[in-house]
């Protein structure tokens, strides 16, 4: 079950990535200010230093703001339940 959870999480990444990200500098490619190489690559660190911006401000939101109560414990340990909102999120993601 954790290699089928992981390969949703690198789905929806993936899917993320490609709606998402390049949007940002795609305005610097289009305008002739950046080639394309270059215009990917800021898009690559930009993405990485959000990535791990996000990373540590999650894991404080989460200590303060965990949804606990929500909805029933026993609801939400079951893996499938990871599985399920990972996949709607990443076809949320590629739909848009």
């Amino acid at each position: 079950m954790a290699t089928r959870i992981l390969i949703a999480v690198l789905i929806l990444a993936y899917f993320n990535g490609v709606n998402k990200y390049f949007k940002g500098v795609a305005t610097l490619w289009e305008s002739k200010t950046l080639r394309y190489k270059t215009a990917l690559i800021v898009a690559t660190i930009s993405t990485f230093a959000g990535t791990v911006c996000s990373f540590y401000f999650a894991t404080a939101l989460i200590n303060s703001i965990s949804g606990k109560g929500l909805m029933p414990d026993n609801t939400i340990q079951p893996p499938y339940f990871v599985l399920a909102i990972t996949l709607a999120t990443g076809a949320a993601v590629y739909t848009e």
